[in-house]
């Protein structure tokens, strides 16, 4: 969507949450805000230690971001996926299960 990842995003949007899915090393990015109440890791979401309710920023567009939020989205929130690159899954090969 080619859309600058900003404070005023953030205030437009209006999300209940915002999710790290920085890989399956967490980083914590160098953001400010970033410890507030409302970030979170993305594997809390998976393991449901965290509530989520309908607005949910993703920050992170490889594969663990990605399906989170495809996973969201399946249950019915309004997700939206932030990468700092142009693509998602760049850091991810594809493979299919004859390849082993």
């Amino acid at each position: 969507m080619d859309t600058l990842f900003t404070e005023q995003l953030i205030q437009d949007i209006k999300p209940d949450k915002i999710i790290l899915a920085t890989g399956a090393t967490p980083i914590r990015p160098n953001i400010r805000g970033i410890e507030l109440q409302h970030v979170v890791q993305g594997i809390n979401i998976l393991i449901k230690r965290v509530q989520l309710r309908d607005k949910i920023i993703v920050l992170g567009g490889g594969l663990l971001g990605f399906k989170l939020g495809e996973y969201l989205v399946d249950e019915g929130k309004k997700a939206s996926l932030v990468e700092q690159f142009k693509d998602v899954m760049v850091d991810t090969e594809i493979r299919n299960k004859n390849d082993f």
